[in-house]
């Protein structure tokens, strides 16, 4: 075990209070003396609430979703009863009907009956069929003397700009629109971060960049959190990782953006997993024409598992593409 994974574990123990009396006090005092561990501590401690209030969220949107399905109606063996009773029912009725329209009838009504149809002489005289004679000499002599102007076809000659191009800006502002209806409110506030010790670095690159990104100086968010080392700073730059992917895409750099959702998409656990699968879906959108293969099977995924946080973003944004 390396030293970075060694303090990794003590401060998680720390924070879960898993430490013995007299190793917290001496952990305390390492603190009071290294302005570095406090900027650790705090920042794992960040991690930690973040990830309770997106567990949190999550398991909501899930409950209501699962609260409005319904059940499907119990499959059990229906009595025969009620369709015998039905049926008596039906055969008394014609049997009633049977003797009521037996007892209306008399040879006197019927010898009665007989003699006024013989008397009604039958049609036997049918009507020759009318002969109807049409003039055709002046249709043919008004189509003989009249001449029909000569038909002209208009060639349209289509714009210049390439369908493809359309289509681009198209799927790019389809991005954009899908995107603004799922803005990631989790990153608007970094309050839990700077709750911690009275210590703690305010003018540090996290910080600042964050402070830019709720400002939405987009840019000068990204060239400031850029300045984190991915290896000497592997903590911070992994707090910083989403608010850099949420960042280029609001600059329009699309590609950049994917970059970052695909990374965090592979090193996360499910919950941010599915988010930064969604937004990676978004960000090759907006190119729909270079990424066409990934974003098709993303969308397939998706669509097909109504679970999945973007399940209804997928849905819209295949429909717009079909």
């Amino acid at each position: 075990m390396d030293r970075e994974e060694e303090l990794f574990y003590r401060i998680e123990n720390y924070l879960r209070a898993k430490m013995s009396e007299e190793d917290r006090k001496a952990f305390e005092a390492e603190m009071a003396a290294d302005a570095q561990l406090v900027e650790a501590v705090n920042l794992q401690r960040f991690e930690h609430t973040s990830m309770e209030v997106l567990l949190e969220k999550d398991l909501t949107a899930k409950m209501a979703k699962w609260g409005q399905e319904t059940r499907p109606p119990a499959t059990g063996a229906k009595s025969r009863y009620p369709r015998l009773g039905i049926i008596l029912i039906a055969v008394a009725l014609l049997v009633g009907l049977f003797f009521l329209w037996k007892s209306t009838r008399s040879p006197e009504r019927d010898s009665l009956m007989e003699e006024q149809e013989e008397a009604i002489p039958p049609a036997t005289e049918e009507l020759p069929p009318t002969k109807v004679e049409l003039d055709t000499t002046r249709a043919i002599a008004t189509e003989e003397t009249e001449e029909k102007p000569p038909v002209t076809k208009k060639i349209v000659v289509p714009d210049d700009p390439p369908k493809e191009r359309k289509r681009s800006l198209s799927s790019q502002a389809l991005a954009v629109a899908l995107y603004e209806e799922r803005t990631p409110s989790h990153l608007q506030s970094s309050s839990t971060m700077r709750s911690g010790s009275p210590d703690q670095n305010e003018a540090s690159a996290l910080i600042r960049g964050i402070e830019l990104f709720e400002e939405a100086l987009y840019q000068e968010a990204i060239n400031t959190l850029e300045q984190i080392d991915s290896v000497q700073e592997k903590q911070a730059f992994r707090a910083a990782e989403e608010y850099l992917a949420h960042a280029y895409f609001q600059a329009k750099e699309f590609d950049k953006a994917a970059v970052f959702f695909r990374n965090i998409r592979d090193n996360s656990r499910i919950i941010v997993r599915e988010r930064a699968e969604g937004y990676l879906m978004l960000s090759l959108l907006a190119n729909y024409d270079l990424h066409q293969l990934e974003v098709d099977q993303l969308l397939q995924s998706m669509t097909q598992d109504e679970y999945h946080e973007f399940h209804l973003v997928a849905v819209k944004a295949a429909s717009s593409l079909e």
